[in-house]
């Protein structure tokens, strides 16, 4: 009846550390926690008297056909009801839904393995001499479909010959602790020079992204990350961003600048102690680090390379008449609304993205802008070089994506036959 009885409360996994820790603060009224399922196992909270079950969770999956990532609105399981109803010590617990959904419904939810890229698994089967996925007694099979999906990444980064045997590139990627895309992306960033800071990216491509957005502070919030943003792309905003955070010393003085950034500070810690043990594990390997990231002497041509090396089919053009991008499969998407590309009046015929997110929408995830044009067909140059002209001369996103494929996979080394800019491997 009166709205100063009741305190509401948002509680869900990106929530700032802050505003999290103020759902577990003792309060003068009764309180009103709306929550994810973030609240269903990481957390236990205190004097709960009633909980309101709706039945449905975001969940995150990968379509095996498409190789999208998606997150949909699904009904939860049984198991996932009970742990809701298991929130309470002494009270009610009133569930949105028919007793035939309850029926309906499956008796656990689907493990991850079966809404997950397979391409790290089968990479470290065949590199440990285990039997094919496809044969292996597991409890919950994967389909046919992500299996195959998996194989085809690993044959277009180098690490599977044509028969599926693991390649001296696949052994490489295998040693590495991340996804092989990832793994394929340092191992291009060493021979164009740039490891340094493609082992910045691919950690925090690694993490949980840890810029923050308050929701009663979101112009504050984009105003601070907009100082880091660089115009032509979203990755070498990453690089910023770091360069920005290793000028603070100490653990109180970073957990300063998260604070005044609107960073999360354990993420922030993660991503630092990532790079800190790709950083060792290089240097144990007597890989050439210069041990910090020189924005002024950064090369920033080679550094997209070297993504585009581990990110082969991840090109959009720009189709001016639908505004819209497609992708080398035909999939029509947007950039996301936080790239720094979004708010160019002109956008660039071509992009280099990280992965497809499919919310309600398809969106591109972390974007790099190309120039485009000369009079033999549309040139691919990403961030104004010129070495990658000599890859891609094409008029066509299909045309496009055999030259790339082949590009990534020619040289189990990266590029080692080639001596100078101008003598990249031609598709």
């Amino acid at each position: 009846k009166n709205r100063r009885d009741w305190e509401i409360l948002p509680l869900f996994g990106r929530l700032s550390s802050g505003e999290q820790q103020k759902v577990f603060r003792r309060g003068s009224c009764r309180r009103v926690i709306l929550a994810t399922n973030v609240a269903e196992t990481s957390l236990t909270l205190p004097n709960i008297r009633y909980v309101i079950d709706s039945g449905l969770a975001r969940q995150s999956s990968c379509n095996a056909s498409t190789g999208i990532q998606e997150l949909s609105t699904v009904f939860i399981s049984k198991s996932a009801i009970m742990q809701r109803r298991g929130r309470l010590s002494n009270g009610v617990c009133f569930h949105l839904y028919t007793e035939e959904a309850w029926e309906k419904t499956s008796e656990f939810t689907t493990p991850e393995i079966m809404r997950s890229t397979l391409s790290g698994v089968i990479l470290q089967m065949a590199y440990l001499k285990l039997p094919p996925l496809s044969e292996f007694p597991m409890l919950d099979k994967p389909g046919a479909g992500a299996i195959r999906a998996g194989e085809r990444m690993l044959k277009e980064l180098g690490a599977l010959d044509k028969n599926g045997k693991i390649t001296s590139m696949g052994i490489e990627l295998a040693q590495i602790p991340l996804d092989p895309q990832l793994g394929r992306i340092l191992l291009a960033g060493e021979k164009f020079n740039v490891l340094d800071e493609v082992i910045v990216c691919c950690s925090f491509l690694s993490i949980v992204d840890p810029r923050e957005r308050p929701t009663d502070k979101q112009s504050q919030a984009d105003a601070a990350h907009n100082v880091f943003k660089d115009e032509n792309s979203d990755f070498t905003t990453v690089l910023n961003l770091w360069n920005e955070s290793e000028k603070v010393s100490g653990y109180g003085a970073l957990r300063r600048f998260c604070k005044e950034n609107y960073l999360n500070y354990r993420r922030m810690r993660d991503w630092k102690n990532l790079v800190e043990e790709l950083t060792f594990d290089f240097q144990h390997r007597h890989k050439k680090l210069r041990g910090k990231v020189d924005m002024e002497q950064f090369d920033r041509e080679h550094f997209h390379m070297a993504l585009l090396a581990g990110l082969p089919r991840n090109l959009g053009h720009w189709n001016a008449e639908k505004r819209e991008y497609e992708d080398m499969q035909g999939r029509k998407f947007q950039c996301f609304p936080s790239s720094t590309l979004i708010k160019m009046k002109n956008k660039p015929e071509w992009i280099l993205f990280f992965h497809l997110l499919e919310i309600r929408n398809l969106y591109s995830m972390l974007n790099a802008r190309s120039i485009s044009n000369d009079e033999g067909g549309t040139v691919i140059s990403f961030c104004f070089g010129d070495c990658f002209n000599s890859l891609c001369h094409v008029t066509s996103p299909s045309s496009l994506i055999s030259s790339c494929l082949q590009w990534s996979s020619s040289d189990p080394y990266g590029y080692e036959r080639c001596s100078s800019s101008s003598d990249r491997v031609r598709a």
